[in-house]
């Protein structure tokens, strides 16, 4: 169990209540940690870009809702242990709950979306004080750890039900 007073779980508290509020912002397409929020999927010139791997795709009518949670949990994070080492996971793992939302419920709302990600946030955090948070320190095409483990194993978001019953649980939501 995290502690509640922790600098980290104060900070994601008070975003999750702004998003709970209806008060989240709107950022410029995020780009980073080899991750790209956009609304629709545009591939580079594959001749200039193949030296990189593609990056992590969020292909959301969100782009701006999710790039300002994502900017948002960049600060709250940064000041973290190892973050350079682990950023891609991170991030990557964010990406990966965001394209399972969109993918699974077509009826999802920016604030499931948000709240989606914000509980995977938590779950991370959570791995990350109990040193169970697993990364890959080299990488092959942007696969990240998490790309490399089976959804049920996965301890992350699992539904949308999921992650109110978590913020409920918290008091952050009726």
């Amino acid at each position: 169990m995290l502690d509640p007073k922790n600098k980290v779980i104060v900070e994601l508290d008070s975003l999750s209540k702004l998003v709970i509020s209806g008060l989240s912002g709107k950022a410029k397409p995020w780009q980073g940690a080899d991750v790209v929020v956009t609304n629709e999927l545009k591939l580079g010139n594959s001749e200039v870009d193949s030296f990189y791997p593609s990056p992590r795709f969020v292909v959301t009518e969100y782009v701006g809702e999710v790039s300002w949670i994502f900017e948002k949990l960049a600060r709250i994070f940064a000041d973290e242990d190892n973050y350079g080492a682990w950023k891609e996971e991170f991030f990557g793992r964010l990406g990966n709950m965001a394209n399972r939302v969109i993918g699974n419920d077509k009826k999802a709302t920016v604030s499931d979306l948000q709240l989606a990600i914000l509980h995977e946030s938590y779950a991370i955090y959570e791995e990350i004080q109990s040193d169970t948070h697993n990364y890959l320190l080299v990488t092959s095409g942007n696969t990240i750890y998490d790309d490399l483990i089976p959804r049920a194993v996965n301890s992350g978001f699992v539904s949308l039900q999921e992650a109110e019953n978590f913020f409920k649980s918290k008091g952050l939501m009726e």
